[in-house]
Formats: structure tokens, sequence, C-alpha cells
């Protein structure tokens, strides 16, 4: 059937004489080429290269009775051991087939099997192969993956000065090649005489495919079925997807890490993406902190502005300085204070009152009886009436002075915390965010809140409402920017499980108005069920989502719906992922890639 596929599209495609053409190749280098019967002629000046196409015409039922997991674990294997003495260059094509004849095919080949079965229960082959098709008859039906077929061409070449010394060189490095993918139960064939403009595209990747006879025309057959990919390759989907188009994918924008089997590079293109925010999400030990090093480090190349880290534990200088990134180290409490007045300087007069009390009601869950809230707000109003330069002072004073026993206490226990973390001589966290937000940052803030974190989860509550709110005053204060995404600075929220559920609408509107103000807001945690509280809206058009790896497949299950991968691949990511690679989704583009973060 295959030879007859391939005549048929030989006849029908027009091939020119023995010698087809002759002409420049405007490239980097000045070169000339011309087609001779199946191969593709380059000369530079003294020099002779020849390139031949071979097709993959099929491959054994060993490897196409493999478990998707252990194809994909066999073949990278292989590829990386393969070692012919000379350059092989392999290229796949994705072309889409018939659903409704594929399936009507397809369930041939499962009554044929369940037949056979019947009449020998023991033949485990059968059972295995049968159980094979009807998992890729429900990818189509009940998933939605259209089947595809996938058109394999290997690309052999050879180089010398002399032309007839040259051909037999190519001859036989493909004699190696066939005898070689043989071995391994895959069929290597010539693929014959092929249009001129086909093989312009390519090569030098040059003008549209044709129209009349092109990739599609070229069917191959796997394992007996209807196409050569439907049987794997829809189980595979979207990642060879993901992996053939890496090769056009844009080069632009913020280098993230390469594809572990192909090599290519991937980036983000922030400018492109539906928004500039990040969601990193992994189990303890599985690098989010080192991703997120990894990630402000090339902001802060690619930008030239830097970036400001929440640093929960403490684990960012040692990282950034073996990365050479220039930062500053800020222990918050000590070299840096929440100072509240200097907050309250960013909003007009009217606001201060309520702005404030937010920051120290939201922080605090012991505040959240309405009482306790009222009373709060009229301390405040009173410490700023009267000036005062130490609100938490002032507010203490007053409450001791008219509210009632029980109000007193929990109000002054709370204000002596927040005074513990006032050194009196530390840098405010209030011109800091102004430096960032301004744009004049050029090096990496990391924000040392893990004394914060050890003493009082409150603190590090207090730090990310204050935070929170200077960014919207600063925010308040500009116009939004009616041009793509211009990036100001970073905000980086490691271990956002500590504050996300009691902080939800603090993180929420931090990321709502970033976009338009060039705030790209960061988050890590360990879980997805963490981020639900942030809705939707916000969770499903993040810019970027990376899921590091993991051998638990049940944090696989629940990314499921949120990475938008089928559940049948958990088993690939908890095997062959390891620590370092993970997937990403970028948008707008919603296919999960495989990439490798390691520099």
């Amino acid at each position: 059937m295959l030879k007859n596929i391939i005549k048929a599209f030989r006849t029908r495609v027009p091939v020119l004489g023995k010698k087809i053409s002759k002409r420049a190749y405007a490239g980097s280098e000045s070169q000339a080429f011309e087609i001779q019967e199946d191969y593709i002629i380059l000369r530079h000046k003294d020099k002779v290269c020849c390139r031949k196409l071979l097709l993959i015409e099929n491959i054994s039922g060993t490897l196409a009775d493999m478990g998707v997991a252990d194809l994909l674990h066999y073949l990278r294997g292989y590829f990386k051991t393969l070692n012919l003495g000379f350059p092989l260059e392999i290229r796949t094509y994705v072309v889409p087939t018939d659903r409704d004849e594929y399936l009507k095919e397809l369930e041939k080949h499962i009554s044929t099997l369940e037949i056979m079965l019947e009449s020998n229960p023991s033949a485990v082959n059968v059972r295995k192969k049968l159980q094979h098709l009807k998992k890729v008859r429900d990818t189509i039906v009940k998933d939605g993956i259209p089947p595809i077929s996938m058109i394999a061409l290997m690309i052999v070449e050879a180089c010398g000065e002399d032309l007839e010394q040259t051909l037999e060189e190519l001859e036989r490095r493909c004699r190696i090649v066939r005898n070689t993918f043989s071995s391994l139960g895959i069929r290597v064939g010539p693929v014959g005489k092929l249009r001129r403009c086909f093989l312009l595209r390519l090569f030098f990747r040059r003008g549209p495919w044709p129209r009349g006879g092109g990739i599609t025309k070229l069917t191959l057959r796997f394992a007996g079925l209807r196409t050569f990919a439907g049987a794997a390759t829809s189980l595979l989907y979207p990642f060879i997807i993901s992996s053939t188009a890496l090769a056009t994918a844009s080069s632009k924008g913020i280098y993230l890490g390469k594809d572990p089997d192909s090599g290519e590079r991937i980036f983000w293109d922030v400018s492109r993406s539906l928004s500039p925010h990040v969601l990193v999400v992994g189990p303890t030990g599985s690098g989010k902190t080192e991703f997120l090093a990894i990630l402000v480090s090339r902001l802060l190349s690619f930008f030239g502005k830097g970036s400001i880290i929440l640093d929960i534990k403490g684990e960012y200088p040692s990282r950034l300085e073996r990365r050479g990134v220039p930062f500053r180290h800020y222990v918050l409490g000590e070299d840096l204070e929440l100072n509240l007045h200097d907050l309250s300087g960013l909003y007009p007069k009217r606001l201060r009152p309520g702005i404030l009390t937010d920051v120290i009601v939201k922080s605090y869950e012991l505040l959240s009886k309405r009482e306790l809230v009222s009373a709060v707000y009229r301390g405040v109003e009173y410490s700023l009436n009267v000036e005062c330069q130490d609100i938490l002072d002032c507010l203490r004073q007053y409450v001791e002075s008219y509210e009632e026993p029980y109000v007193t206490y929990v109000i002054s226990r709370v204000a002596s915390e927040i005074k513990s973390i006032y050194p009196g001589t530390g840098v405010s966290l209030a011109s800091l965010l102004l430096e960032a937000l301004s744009g004049n940052l050029r090096e990496v803030a990391v924000l040392d809140g893990s004394k914060l974190a050890s003493s009082s989860r409150n603190l590090v509550n207090l730090a990310i409402c204050y935070m929170s709110s200077a960014i919207k005053a600063v925010i308040q204060a500009s116009k939004p920017s009616t041009k793509p995404f211009r990036f100001r600075t970073a905000l980086v929220l490691d271990e956002g499980w500590l504050y996300v559920q009691r902080l939800t609408e603090e993180v929420s509107s931090l990321m709502r108005l970033g976009r338009s103000y060039g705030v790209m807001v960061c988050i890590a945690t360990q879980s997805v069920d963490d981020l639900h509280v942030l809705g939707s809206g916000v969770t499903n058009n993040l810019g970027l989502l990376v899921a590091m790896a993991s051998p638990d497949p049940g944090y696989w299950e629940s990314l499921t719906g949120f990475m938008h991968f089928p559940s049948r691949e958990i088993q690939r990511f908890t095997t062959l992922l390891g620590r370092g690679e993970g997937i990403v989704r970028i948008s707008p583009d919603p296919r999960p890639r495989v990439v490798s973060f390691k520099s």
C-alpha cells in the first residue's frame, strides 16, 4: 500500500529532468545548488556538498506495542547514544487525518483482535495490542484529540571536492543509516523525485509549501494501522506538536531553558503574552526557588531593571551570588523598615486612616471583629490628626485612654509586635518600592523575611499588605500604558501558600493592575489548590505557568486541568522528569512543553 501511495504521489507531481535547475541561493554565503535525481547538490568555491532524503516507512510492532512512557524513554536513550560518525538530521511533520475514516479502520482492527482473543484467551500479545488500540480510540472519542499522521524524513549529507566521490560517500552513509535503523526495527527508504519548490522549502525554509504535492501526499503506515502516527502519535499529542513547533518558535524574549529531547531553546516573549505574571508550582525540594533565581537574573539582563524578592526562607542571596547577579540584601525588621508613616505619605489625607487600618487589620486575623476594626480606625485617625511620627505608639496610647480593656489588650499586643520590627535606622520599604516602580532599580532587591516568618506569620502578612498598598498608591498616581507590557519591576512572592489564602484580594489586585503598569508578579507555591481562591479569571490567564518535576502521581493529577495536559501523561512526567526540569505553559499557546531549566 505504501508503494502505491508514493507511486500515485509521483505520477500526480510533475518532476523536472535529470538536471532540474541551477540558481544562486542568497543566504549568509553565496551558494549554488542543483537537483539531480533525488540529490540536492550545493557548491561553494572548490567544495561540493550533497544531500539526500530518506523516508521512515514503517516501525516494528515491538516498538508499537510499547507504552507511551517506555517508548519515549527508549527512543530518547537510543538517539542520545547513536554515533554514526557523520551528521544526521531528522525532521518530522504533522498532517491532519480524517477522523471518521480513521475510527472506522480502528474499529475493524479492534473487532478482529477481539475475535482472536475469544478463540485464544491466553494470547498475551493480542490482549496487549487490543488494550493499546482501545486506548487510542478513547483518546480520540472521549478526549476529543484528533488523529494525526506524522511524516518523518532523514537528511543525510556528505561534502568533498569531487562530485562523484562525494555522491559515493553519500550513498555509503545512506546504507549505514538504513542498516542501523533496520536493526532497531525502523524501515528507512528513499523518497524519490520531489518537486523543486518542496525541496527549497525543506532545505532553505524559503517560499510556501507546494499546493499540488508536498508533505501531505506522503502517508506512512504504522504497525498495520491507518497512519504512521495513528497508534503512537495520537497518544503523544500534543508533545510531538510542541516539539516540532519549537523549531519555528520566536527566539525573542526571556530565555527559559531547553527541550531535553530536541535541545531547542525556549523563550517567553512577555510582550505577546496575555499576562506578564508567573506561577511556579512544585513540592519542597523540586527547584522552585532555583527557577525563580534564574528568572530574575534573566529579567535583569534582558530588561536592565531589577526585581524585588520577598524571601521567606533566606535562600536567595547564596543563589544569586553563585550566579554573579548584582543584588542588595535587606533583613526585614533590621535593615528595612515597614514604616507606616512613610506609607501614609503616599496617599491623600482623606484616604490615609482607611489605608493604614486595612494594612493592620488584614495582617492579623485576631482583629477581624467589628469592634476591634472600629477601634483601630479611630486610633489611626487620631494619630494622623495629631501628626504623630510614631503611629503605633500613638495608637497604643489612644486605646489605653479611650477603649475597653479587651480592645485595649488586643490592639496593644498587635502594636507591640509590629513595633518590634521598627529599628529606627533602616531603609524604608516604601522608598525602595518607589525606586523599583519608577524603573530605577538596577539590581535585585532581596527582602529577607526569614526572621519575620520564624517569629510570626502575621508579620509576613504585614509585609505583603504593605507592599500591595505602596504599589497601588504609585499605580494610582501614574497613567496606564497603552502600549504592550513595559517592564518596570518584578515582585517575587515565594512560598505563596503562607499568605494567598489570607490575602487573596491583595494578591489578585496586584495581578489585575500589573500589566498596565509594568509590574510582573511571580508566585511560587507547593500546591495549585492554594490558588483557587484567586479565581479562574486570574489563574487561567497567567502568562507563564511552570510545574516542577515530582515523582508523586497525585501531584500531577491535581495539575491535569490547570496545565491542560491529559491524565495519561502522568506516568511520563513521574518517570522521565528530574530535578531542574518541568513543564511550562506559555500564553497564548495552551500546549504544555517539557523544559530543562538548567543553564
